[in-house]
């Protein structure tokens, strides 16, 4: 190997060093936080920038975290309850429910309470029964204790009672040839009838319960993203390759140039993005045999959508093969079967 082969390699190792250690320095990080209503959390997760700048500095998207806040809803609740009782009055019947309920309805959770001034008793089972009813007529000073001029029934309150028991008493007499002889009369005239009525042997109670539920509802979300700083790269243009070309040809500043080129090339993949309808170059990467690897992470806005096309001389070592596509803090796999092809992160 010559010396100007030696040189070039020592240098070009030299410029790989100073890159490497660039990056390992250990970056800033910033976190910011945004509420916002939880209806719109979904579509403000997704409008998270992947990449910011602040004070001049770059800062790359690492992690998101979400935090859903809560809010009480209420609302009042009413409810009866039914029950078959043997009781017959409200005071009693009272004795028969609970004091309180737990409910849940609709996710809305509390304690009703029993409102004792609601309590109605409606008949559920009963029989009718036939039972007799009884009336009596005074009759006084009557002079004769035939029953000719006593009614025999009598109708009152729609039911009819019938003489059964005929009872008189003398309340005055006369002397007649040395004997008493009864001439005034007072009679009791005892009727009987029958009636029916209703016996209930249960009874329908029923209570209103009453009272106010709670649910814990998700009200706002609570975004905190936390960024990197990263180093910016600056977009390799066609002048600054032009310009490489002359000073390639003097002393160590054209070998360091020569190296550049030598790097450039090295880069055989070439890497489109979806923007305002049509794929435009973002950059450029180096795939091999033992690096199956590419970067798509953003350092400016782009869409999900990208376009990789590897050189031909490549495409003939790693046909068949899988590289990785990393996007963030994601990593997609994709098996290698076509030069160009589509990639949606």
């Amino acid at each position: 190997m010559n010396k100007k082969m030696l040189v070039t390699l020592g240098v070009t190792g030299l410029m790989l060093v100073n890159v490497g250690f660039s990056f390992a320095t250990s970056p800033n990080v910033i976190e910011k936080s945004k509420n916002v209503d939880y209806s719109v959390s979904q579509e403000y997760y997704d409008s998270i920038d992947k990449t910011i700048v602040e004070d001049g500095k770059k800062y790359e998207l690492q992690d998101v975290q979400r935090k859903d806040n809560l809010k009480t809803e209420s609302k009042n609740f009413e409810t009866t309850e039914e029950k078959i009782i043997d009781a017959s009055n409200k005071s009693s019947a009272i004795s028969y429910f609970d004091e309180s309920k737990n409910i849940e309805d609709d996710g809305f959770k509390g304690t009703i309470s029993r409102d004792d001034s609601s309590i109605e008793l409606t008949p559920a089972d009963s029989y009718r029964e036939e039972y007799k009813v009884f009336l009596q007529r005074k009759y006084n000073n009557v002079s004769s204790n035939e029953l000719n001029n006593i009614p025999k029934e009598l109708k009152e309150n729609g039911l009819t009672y019938y003489l059964v028991n005929p009872v008189w008493d003398v309340t005055e007499t006369e002397e007649v040839d040395g004997s008493q002889v009864p001439v005034k009369y007072s009679g009791t005239m005892k009727y009987e009838g029958k009636n029916t009525r209703t016996i209930v042997t249960s009874y329908i109670a029923k209570v209103r319960y009453t009272g106010t539920l709670e649910k814990q509802v998700k009200d706002t979300t609570t975004f905190t993203a936390k960024y990197k700083e990263v180093e910016s790269v600056k977009p390799e243009t066609k002048k600054e390759e032009n310009k490489v070309v002359p000073q390639a040809v003097v002393g160590t500043t054209g070998i360091l140039c020569v190296c550049g080129i030598v790097l450039l090339n090295s880069k055989n993949v070439k890497i489109y993005n979806l923007i305002d309808g049509e794929y435009k170059l973002v950059k450029k990467a180096h795939i091999s045999e033992g690096k199956m690897f590419v970067d798509l992470t953003p350092y400016n806005y782009q869409s999900r959508s990208y376009k990789i096309i590897i050189s031909k001389s490549l495409y003939k070592k790693i046909r068949g093969k899988t590289v990785k596509f990393k996007y963030f803090d994601k990593q997609y796999n994709y098996n290698i079967q076509n030069r160009e092809f589509e990639v949606l992160v």
